[in-house]
């Protein structure tokens, strides 16, 4: 689950494929997003909350428009990406992590690679920034937590 920045929205991930919109105050689901074809892990807003990302058991990090509840064109496809997400701070790089260990960096809106990270060995169950931005810290089923450095 993710509240929206703003704190008047949730999204919440299920294991019917699907991801749901809230509407904190009344409790009533906005939107039912429907499109991945596996369970889906992780949900996370953007900061300016307009897009939300989801990832799931089928290998794909989708994209939504909050507004809308429509799917973004997000070109990242199918990759053994999407248990764990992030958006950066200032918004411009989606991070999924993966079922087997690397760690892929978007750009967003666009869906081009900019980095791999690679050094972990299994399922990367969770990917964060500080508000800064300056660092990545993932943490792994293989037992470790890294921290990487990412360029200004």
């Amino acid at each position: 689950m993710a509240f929206s920045p703003d704190g008047k929205t949730l999204a919440s991930a299920s294991t019917d494929k699907t991801v749901n919109l809230w509407e904190v105050a009344t409790g009533k689901v906005l939107f039912p997003l429907s499109g991945h074809t596996g369970v889906v892990y992780n949900v996370t807003f953007s900061p300016d909350g307009k897009t939300l990302a989801s990832g799931a058991s089928d290998k794909t990090v989708r994209l939504w428009d909050v507004a809308t509840g429509k799917s973004l064109d997000f070109p990242a496809g199918n990759l053994d990406s999407g248990p764990s997400l992030a958006f950066s701070p200032d918004g411009k790089t989606l991070v999924s992590g993966s079922f087997d260990g690397p760690i892929q960096l978007w750009d967003q809106p666009s869906g081009q690679t900019i980095a791999t990270l690679n050094g972990h060995s299994a399922w990367v169950k969770g990917v964060a920034f500080p508000p800064d931005g300056t660092l990545l810290a993932s943490g792994s089923l293989d037992g470790s937590i890294r921290v990487w450095g990412m360029a200004p």
